[in-house]
C-alpha cells in the first residue's frame, strides 16, 4: 500500500541540504518518489507502508543533521538577532576583530590570542561543521566538508588565526545563501497574506466565518467595505469599487456590479458585496501566482544543473588532489609539514564557493523580484 507523507525540514535553505535529503531518501528501500521544495522547506514522499514506517523515515532523516517533522511549522519572518546561525557568525566575527586589535596593537599573550581564535572557530563553525560532517557520513561531501577539513588541518598546524578566518568566510557564505532563500519565502508569505484565512459565508440561512479550505464552490460570500476578498467569484448582489492593485497592478479602483468577476486578495472599498465562489483558493489568480513562484524555484535552470553536476565531481576530486599532495609529495621531496600545509592550501582555495553560491543566489533573487 502506498501512502504519502509531507516532511517539514527546518533550515533547509540551499541545494547542499537538499542534496543531503536526496542522498538519504535514495538509500531508503520503499520510497517510491519524492519532491523537494526549498521555498516551503517541504518534502513530499510517497512510500510503501509494507517496507517503511513514519518512524523509520524520521530516523533516516536524522542522519542529515536537519531537524525534521511531519508538522509544518508556522512561517515566521526571520529576526536576525534570534537566528542561531547569524548569532554565531556575529560572535565569531566580533571575537576575530577584537583579537586582531588586541594581538597586533596591544600585544596580548599568545595563549590568550589562541584561546580567542579557538573560541571564534568553534562558535562560528558549529552549524557549518555539523552539516559538513553529516554530508561526509552520507558520503556526499560538499563545501562545508571542505571547511571542516581545512579548519581542522590549520588547527593541527597551530594556525589558529587562519582557522578562525576560514570558518568566518565559509559561515558568511552560508548565511548569505540562507538570506537569499528567505527573501523568496518572504515574497511568498507576502502573497499569501493578501488573502484572509477565513470567509464570511451564507450557509443554512445564517452568516458564519469559516476557513477558506472549507468554503465550497457555489457558496455565497459576504464582503463588507474595507475587507479583502477571500476567493475568486462573481458578484450576485450589491455594487462597490474594488482595489485590484495587489493582483492586477491597476492604480485606480474598479467598479463592480452584479455579474462582474472579483479576485482573491483585492480590497472591497465601499458597498457590501455578495459574491458566488467560483474557484477554490489554489485555482484563484492569487493561488496560481503563489504556485508559479514555488514552481519556478523548484525547477532548475541549465546553469543550476551544471553547477550541481560540476560540484558532484569537483569536490571529491579536490579532496583526492589534496590527499595526494599531502601523502605523495613528502615521499618525493621530503618536508612533510610543508607539503601538509600546501595540501591544505589546495583544499581551501579550490573550494567551488563561487559556483555553489552565485547561481542559486541569483536565481532566488530574480524569483523574489518577479514575485513582488
Amino acid at each position: 500500500m502506498t501512502k504519502e507523507a509531507v516532511l517539514y525540514v527546518k533550515d533547509m535553505d540551499c541545494e547542499d541540504e537538499a542534496k543531503l535529503v536526496r542522498t538519504v531518501l535514495d538509500g531508503l528501500k520503499g520510497v517510491e518518489r519524492y519532491e523537494i521544495n526549498l521555498i516551503s522547506r517541504l518534502v513530499r514522499i510517497a512510500y510503501d507502508t509494507s517496507l517503511l514506517s513514519v518512524g523509520s523515515i524520521l530516523k533516516a532523516m536524522a542522519k542529515t543533521g536537519l531537524e525534521t517533522s511531519f508538522k509544518k511549522e508556522q512561517a515566521k519572518e526571520m529576526i536576525w538577532w534570534k537566528e542561531p546561525r547569524i548569532l554565531t557568525l556575529s560572535i565569531c566575527g566580533i571575537l576575530i576583530f577584537l583579537n586582531l586589535i588586541f594581538e597586533h596593537l596591544f600585544g596580548i599573550p599568545h595563549g590568550a590570542a589562541v584561546f580567542l581564535y579557538a573560541a571564534a572557530a568553534l562558535i562560528g563553525g558549529y552549524y557549518p561543521a555539523r552539516m559538513g560532517l553529516s554530508a561526509l557520513l552520507a558520503r556526499s561531501p560538499n563545501i562545508r566538508t571542505l571547511m571542516v577539513a581545512g579548519a581542522a588541518g590549520a588547527i593541527a598546524l597551530g594556525l589558529w588565526e587562519e582557522a578562525a578566518l576560514l570558518v568566518l568566510i565559509y559561515s558568511l557564505g552560508d548565511v548569505l545563501e540562507a538570506y537569499a532563500a528567505d527573501r523568496v519565502r518572504n515574497a511568498v508569505r507576502a502573497l499569501m497574506d493578501l488573502a484572509p484565512n477565513e470567509a464570511l459565508v451564507k450557509r443554512n440561512g445564517a452568516e458564519m466565518m469559516i476557513p477558506l479550505d472549507d468554503v465550497k464552490i457555489g457558496e455565497t460570500m459576504i464582503i463588507k467595505p474595507g475587507q479583502k476578498i477571500p476567493l475568486d467569484g462573481t458578484v450576485l448582489n450589491g455594487s462597490s469599487s474594488v482595489d485590484q492593485s495587489p493582483i492586477t497592478g491597476e492604480s485606480m479602483p474598479v467598479a463592480k456590479e452584479i455579474g462582474n468577476e472579483v479576485f482573491a486578495g483585492s480590497i472591497n472599498q465601499r458597498g457590501t458585496l455578495e459574491v458566488e465562489v467560483t474557484k477554490p483558493f489554489e485555482d484563484t489568480t492569487l493561488g496560481k501566482i503563489i504556485h508559479y513562484v514555488e514552481e519556478a524555484e523548484a525547477r532548475k535552470s541549465s546553469f543550476q544543473r551544471f553547477g550541481e553536476t560540476f560540484g558532484r565531481y569537483y569536490t571529491p576530486l579536490m579532496f583526492a588532489l589534496s590527499i595526494l599532495i599531502i601523502l605523495l609529495m613528502p615521499l618525493l621531496f621530503g618536508n612533510w609539514a610543508e607539503w601538509f600545509y600546501r595540501g591544505l592550501v589546495v583544499l581551501v582555495v579550490s573550494c567551488s564557493c563561487g559556483i555553489a553560491l552565485s547561481i542559486p543566489v541569483s536565481i532566488v533573487a530574480a524569483i523574489s523580484n518577479a514575485a513582488r
